[in-house]
């Protein structure tokens, strides 16, 4: 008997979902675990926890529900589907949780991350254009436009933006002789300036409940959370477009000057535990990377960025003469051996001058690669146990990825 899945229930899963069936921790979560490993942002408990968390962001709410409260016995809190103003639809996901519902030690906020089959995701991954942040850095534009903090249609002075990053409203007009804007070519080389840009209305930020705003619902979400359990830090992670939403998020946090937020910026970035992100790209330029390494690593580490393999995402947008992103931090760098190098850019340098010349030196091992992974998705369930079987999708991707690694 076919049993055909509806849209939106327990199993229906998405693509992500298809390729990876697995939805336990790889440690039974116990009390006595979350409390030995409580002070250990670096601890391989956290990273599993992310890296699951990061997978489901890509199901529906009751598919996630389900996990967080059957596979990981912890507490569900909710699902957001926010506003995206310039794709005029709701196009960020993020979900929350917490270890338990009553005195909880962690609180975590997971960010879908980019669709494989959604363009408007891969349109935000590389709309490389960019707004300069005054003392923080240039930042991507399309990840600031995904977490409800900017807009672009007509000229304007993008009021909710600059409110919230601490400008006051006689200093918010943009023009290309006051403010570095770049409108990347890519999407914006037949439109003029003018019709790049375009106000946010203040209205938008909390007033209209149709039109969530990803930043001011989850901060507000997160404050109250944090109130409620006193002795509680929280996690913020995502992978792909979920893990530059995820660390813009906090860069927001620890750079913003808003006035609602100010009183409490002490308080968010101190009770701040962790910052986990899978195949992350580039958010932003060097003095921005210098401003969230300052922020976040020091005295110590809270930010951990993770890697696999020839990961093309973590590459861009492109540390060139003409981009100049950068990664900040040490990345945590797996190969098809899950062999852990710890770098702070990527290796793949040979892409940045010239994309096509990148992909021509590395055309032999990234094909090397692929087969390697290709045979051990084959294999390694043999050597592993059942849980590292791969399902038939799995393998036909593998072998796609002897021809586009």
């Amino acid at each position: 008997r076919v049993v055909v899945p509806r849209c939106g229930t327990e199993k229906y899963y998405s693509a992500v979902g298809l390729l990876d069936y697995r939805f336990d921790l790889y440690q039974e979560v116990n009390e006595e675990m979350i409390s030995t490993y409580h002070g250990e942002a670096g601890n391989k408990f956290y990273a599993d926890l992310c890296v699951m968390a990061s997978k489901i962001a890509y199901e529906n709410a009751l598919v996630i529900k389900h996990a967080v409260t059957k596979h990981w016995k912890m507490h569900f809190l909710d699902f957001f589907d926010f506003w995206n103003a310039k794709l005029e639809r709701k196009a960020t996901q993020a979900f929350m949780f917490a270890d338990r519902e009553e005195d909880a030690r962690f609180v975590v906020i997971a960010f879908r991350g980019t669709e494989p089959f959604d363009s408007d995701d891969w349109k935000t991954d590389v709309d490389f254009s960019y707004f300069e942040w005054e003392g923080v850095g240039k930042i991507h534009l399309g990840f600031l436009e995904a977490l409800g903090l900017a807009k672009r249609k007509q000229p304007g002075d993008w009021d909710c933006l600059l409110e919230t990053l601490g400008f006051s409203n006689n200093q918010s007009t943009l023009n290309p002789k006051n403010q570095s804007l770049y409108v990347s070519p890519l999407l914006h080389a037949r439109n003029s300036y003018s019709s790049s840009l375009g106000p946010l209305e203040l209205d938008d930020k909390h007033s209209n409940p149709q039109k969530p705003l990803a930043f001011y619902v989850l901060i507000d979400k997160l404050i109250q959370l944090l109130e409620t359990h006193k002795n509680a830090k929280f996690i913020v992670t995502g992978h792909s477009l979920g893990a530059a939403l995820a660390t813009l998020f906090v860069g927001v946090i620890c750079g913003c000057k808003d006035e609602d937020l100010k009183n409490r910026k002490s308080m968010l970035i101190e009770r701040l535990f962790a910052v986990y992100t899978f195949g992350q790209p580039r958010v932003g330029d060097v003095k921005f990377a210098k401003f969230m390494n300052q922020t976040l690593n020091k005295p110590f580490t809270r930010y951990f960025r993770v890697v696999y393999s020839n990961d093309i995402v973590p590459t861009v947008p492109f540390d060139d003469d003409m981009f100049n992103y950068k990664h900040f931090g040490v990345g945590l760098h797996y190969n098809c051996f899950y062999r852990e190098k710890n770098l702070e850019e990527e290796p793949r340098e040979g892409y940045a001058p010239n994309f096509w010349v990148g992909k021509l030196k590395y055309f032999i091992p990234e094909r090397v690669t692929a087969a390697l992974e290709l045979v051990g998705g084959v294999f390694r369930h043999r050597f592993e146990g059942d849980e590292y079987k791969e399902c038939n999708l799995s393998i036909l991707c593998r072998m796609f990825g002897l021809v586009l690694p």
